[in-house]
């Protein structure tokens, strides 16, 4: 137990070595005893599903390349008997090369699909310059479905644990930014009021333009450094889904609603300026934004009581 946890506070990439690497000799171990032909395609299956470090990434392409291999080597199977008995060899040259531009360019467009034509260029391949049966075609399968619970299950034991706990940052440094961003918005107001009484009692029409300009420049640049670091977090989010429990996600979820609620009232805000027609406007969008923020703290004060529950555990 401890040399798991161990193996799991590394960096990513030396664990990810490690997992490959564990994977791959489990594969071969498991081949070799069941003694299916050509095991090479398990190593094979591994290492094209880890390229990925997310658990997400690694179960949606596990599925992917034992679905689309059955598919692809039962209908390369198919057109390989058919084609040898009706077409030309010439034919049969050209629908290969054909298949291996297709697996080339959906390798990197769609995954799936490329696992797909593969497939179906391997069968044809290999047929054509040796022979292909059913043993064949049976130990394809079963050494990419080995190749494939192997990795799941490897990556189940060894997980990256600082994947999650780095998402935890981000989203505290996001809450922090929300923060700086809304102090600033009602120190201005506290300001512009000051302003504003200064310039009745003196009946001056200039209510501090300059400085409004500078402040509101300075929360342009915050705001979208900060949509940036949103955008971020979400992928983050989407990568850590299979790390967190329901509660969590569904807490996570609420906050970034209330998070782009409060994004609408910063661009509303910086949209309106100190007019007398906009008081009773920006009066609204305070409101709102002192309302989302109070809403804001509550919410991350329970996620962040959920945190600490399950890092005591």
């Amino acid at each position: 137990m401890r040399l798991i946890n161990w193996l799991n506070a590394l960096p990513v990439y030396k664990l990810l070595a490690i997992r490959v690497a564990s994977a791959c000799l489990l594969a071969i171990v498991i081949t070799e005893a069941v003694g299916l032909q050509r095991n090479y395609w398990s190593v094979l299956a591994i290492i094209s599903i880890s390229i990925s470090v997310h658990a997400r990434e690694v179960l949606f392409r596990s599925k992917a390349v034992v679905i689309n291999t059955i598919l692809g080597c039962f209908i390369g199977t198919i057109a390989y008997y058919l084609l040898n008995l009706y077409v030309p060899f010439y034919v049969i040259i050209t629908v290969i090369l054909v298949l291996a531009l297709y697996t080339l360019y959906f390798s990197v467009v769609h995954y799936a699909v490329g696992v797909f034509f593969s497939s179906i260029f391997v069968v044809m391949f290999i047929g054509t310059l040796s022979f292909w049966d059913v043993s064949l075609l049976i130990a394809r399968i079963l050494d990419i479905a080995i190749g494939a619970l192997v990795i799941l299950l490897i990556s189940s034991v060894l997980k990256q644990r600082n994947l999650r706990e780095r998402f935890y940052m981000e989203f505290s440094s996001v809450y922090l930014t929300h923060k700086q961003i809304i102090e600033m918005f009602l120190m201005q107001k506290a300001e512009n009021d000051k302003i504003l009484i200064i310039d009745k009692e003196n009946d001056f029409d200039q209510s501090g333009e300059s400085d409004e300009s500078l402040d509101k420049e300075i929360l342009r640049l915050l705001i979208d450094e900060l949509a940036l670091q949103e955008k971020h977090m979400v992928e983050n989010f989407i990568n850590t889904k299979t790390e967190l429990n329901k509660a969590q996600i569904n807490m996570i979820k609420v906050l970034l609603s209330t998070m782009r609620e409060l994004m609408s009232v910063y661009r509303a805000l910086l949209l309106l300026d100190n007019r007398q027609s906009n008081q009773k406007l920006l009066h609204f969008c305070r409101q709102k934004l002192v309302m989302f923020f109070d809403l804001l703290k509550n919410e991350y004060a329970a996620f962040e009581k959920m945190i600490n529950k399950l890092s005591k555990k």
